[in-house]
């Protein structure tokens, strides 16, 4: 397995046990696909693999990239500007989705590199100022890999 998410677990040789968690998620995966999975909370203490968890769990469905495009975005425990953490939503959103298609779309290119190193009043003028032709170019673009975004949003 290739590992496209860091996991906090270290070397991802120390993941151990989980089977049955982790069968379950990935039929949970397979009924997002025919839409009838419904959400679904993980609780527990603290420091009992929740995290490592998800983070393998990303892994394995990025890497069969079979019509579900994973998402993991992790919300820290510190102060944070709203702006801030607005921003590094997006761009972690907008990276990871990117990552996930064959091409690339070209407005994602210009709009990450419009948008680097912002702060939040930049970013929401920079996007505001995204032309239709933009837009339509990255609709465009959806519209062609349709297959792998669609029901993914």
């Amino acid at each position: 397995m290739n590992i496209y998410l860091k996991e906090k677990i270290g070397n991802p040789d120390l993941f151990t046990g989980r089977k049955r968690e982790l069968a379950f998620f990935l039929k949970w995966i397979e009924g997002i696909k025919k839409e009838i999975s419904m959400s679904t909370a993980i609780l527990s203490r603290r420091k009992t693999g929740k995290t490592a968890l998800l983070q393998r769990l990303y892994n394995l469905s990025f890497e069969q990239n079979d019509g579900v495009i994973p998402f993991y975005y992790e919300v820290r425990e510190s102060p944070v500007w709203m702006g801030d953490f607005c921003l590094d939503f997006f761009l972690t959103f907008i990276y990871q989705m990117w990552r996930s298609t064959p091409e690339t779309p070209p407005i994602l290119n210009r709009m990450l590199k419009k948008v680097a190193n912002t702060r939040w009043t930049s970013f929401t003028r920079n996007i505001s100022n995204i032309s239709a032709r933009q837009l339509q170019e990255f609709k465009n673009w959806h519209k062609k890999n349709e297959e792998i975004c669609s029901g993914q949003w």
